[in-house]
């Protein structure tokens, strides 16, 4: 509801956005959208589409924790009275092999892996200053068709040339990924706010190497003997996807950051087993792979907390190279 400060009338209201009093009294409004606390809906339909929430939905249905700022797709919003630490992001697909029910494994399989994440498979708190908060993963993921992805990025095509059409997307949440089968030697990959999912070499029957690839895109890097993902590097024979040097963790269950060919305890791998100092380890089985608290950490490291609207909100990623990809996974770049 409004509030007064002296003699002026605050006019912000629930989640930081302003009344609408020509609508009605209890409508706020963003940028792109009109919310009805009512009814808890927004009035106009959301270009953001999931095929499995209503057009007509806001803050994924629970507008207590979750923010839209903007009435885009949000951002790290830390939420005081929740105590919530929430990480809002959006992967737009496109490709031959982008579907709705791809799409919809690739949500559960991030979502899952960082909100049950941990050894114990209860998540992670945050400390904001000295308080512990609860961390909680929102990201979502749709289907766009090709053409809607070069528009969001600023680019079409005329002429069998490729032109910017004067408006880049300049929201660092919003994500583009490719999906296509792309045989068994290419791998997948995210960097800044784009990337490559290969269906045909890393998604056969498991959706972890969503996970991995998404905290790529958030900074994150395949770790090594200095940041702790593996404990030494030693020689293999045969070789290990093709290098006979390797990794090895010699005990415990692989960090979601451990990259392929990395030697696990034998009960985390696959394929040959190896011996080392009396143990067995095979290279690793990427479903074993879980999200860490350093992980978390490791999101938000080297930034900081800004106020939106009065809503503590962080920038999340390395910055944006907005790349779109054709079929066979070249970059298409503007021609002209």
């Amino acid at each position: 509801m409004e509030q007064k400060s002296g003699a002026e009338v605050y006019v912000f209201g629930f989640n930081g956005q302003e009344h609408d009093k020509e609508i009605n009294p209890n409508v706020t409004t963003a940028e792109y959208w009109e919310y009805d606390a009512r009814i808890g809906r927004r009035w106009n339909i959301d270009p953001v589409t999931y095929p499995w929430q209503s057009s007509y939905s806001t803050f994924n249905n629970n507008p207590i924790i979750y923010a839209d700022p903007t009435g885009e797709t949000g951002e790290l919003v830390v939420d005081d009275k929740s105590k919530t630490v929430t990480l809002n992001a959006t992967l737009h697909l496109y490709g031959s092999k982008a579907t709705p029910e791809f799409a919809q494994k690739v949500q559960e399989q991030i979502n899952n892996d960082i909100n049950k994440g941990g050894a114990n498979g209860n998540g992670f708190d945050y400390l904001v200053g000295k308080e512990k908060y609860k961390f909680v993963s929102n990201v979502k993921v749709d289907v766009i068709s090709e053409q809607e992805a070069l528009k969001q990025v600023g680019i079409f095509e005329e002429g069998g040339k490729m032109k910017f059409n004067g408006t880049l997307n300049t929201d660092y949440k919003n994500n583009y990924i490719r999906v296509e089968d792309l045989g068994a030697d290419y791998a997948s990959r995210m960097g800044y706010n784009n990337g490559i999912f290969n269906t045909k070499r890393d998604f056969n029957g498991t959706y972890g190497t969503a996970t991995h690839e998404f905290l790529h895109s958030l900074g994150l890097t395949n770790l090594n003997v200095d940041n702790h993902s593996y404990d030494k590097e030693i020689d293999v024979n045969p070789p290990v996807n093709g290098h006979s040097t390797t990794g090895i963790v010699l005990n415990g269950q692989p960090d979601i950051m451990t990259a392929k060919g990395t030697l696990v305890p034998e009960k985390y791998g696959t394929g040959i087993a190896y011996n080392y100092k009396g143990n067995r380890y095979k290279s690793i089985d990427t479903k074993f792979r879980i999200v860490r608290a350093k992980n978390i950490n490791d999101i938000v490291r080297h930034k900081s907390f800004e106020s939106v609207n009065g809503v503590k909100t962080m920038k999340l990623g390395d910055g944006l190279t907005n790349r779109i990809y054709d079929k066979n996974a070249n970059q298409m770049n503007i021609t002209e």
